[in-house]
């Protein structure tokens, strides 16, 4: 604590202040030997339980990360189909994913669900409150399927040994998961939904530079 000229004490303040840059892995590790005081920024689930159970270190509860999946809508090139350009089947993963696993099991309860573009995070979501709690977006797989089926069918598309095909041909989705945090397993719970609803999944484990492009 610091005493200034009107006898006010103030603080507490630190004297001086060092920045420097720690990997997201390496910081947990830091932070429980000492060697960092504060780390801004969001770590892996295991690593926030670890630091819970860790005397002197305090944790706290903040939006730090949004994971979206993003699907692609435009039309396949002539005699190909894209399932993600037919607007019901897009609709329809809204059904087939299970948030709910991914916050609570992927993410150890250290997430949230997510039902729009405007999370609970978001100083907006008291704006859009009311139309995504009436949108009756849920969790069901069984309704996910038939929409799905019946969309690909009115498309041109027929289901063979459980698989979707298009003229003649397997209908394969081109699926990029991140790698460098739970996005990997995220990515299997997605791929093992559309693959049970009758897809074929190219999986494609990238980190940040090449998925980006």
């Amino acid at each position: 604590f610091r005493s200034v000229a009107d006898g006010t004490v103030t603080g507490p303040a630190a004297d001086t202040i060092r920045f420097s840059a720690h990997e997201k892995d390496r910081a947990p590790l830091d932070l429980a030997a000492g060697e960092i005081d504060l780390y801004l920024d969001g770590v892996a689930p295991d690593a926030i339980q670890a630091l819970q159970e860790k005397p002197g270190v305090t944790v706290y509860s903040s939006p730090a990360q949004a994971n979206a999946l993003l699907l692609n809508p435009a039309p396949a090139p002539e005699g190909q189909l894209n399932p993600f350009s037919i607007p019901e089947v897009r609709r329809a993963m809204q059904e087939l994913v299970d948030r709910d696993l991914i916050a609570r099991d992927l993410y150890r309860g250290f997430a949230t669900p997510q039902l729009a573009a405007v999370g609970p995070a978001s100083p907006d979501y008291l704006t859009a409150y009311d139309v995504i709690r009436g949108s009756g977006i849920a969790y069901d797989p069984d309704y996910a399927r038939h929409a799905i089926a019946e969309a690909m069918t009115a498309a041109g598309a027929t289901l063979v040994d459980g698989r979707w095909t298009y003229g003649g041909a397997p209908v394969t989705l081109i699926f990029i998961a991140r790698v460098e945090d739970a996005r990997r397993r995220v990515g299997d719970v997605v791929r093992a939904a559309l693959e049970r609803v009758g897809f074929s999944v190219e999986m494609q484990y990238l980190t940040y530079a090449p998925a980006s492009d």
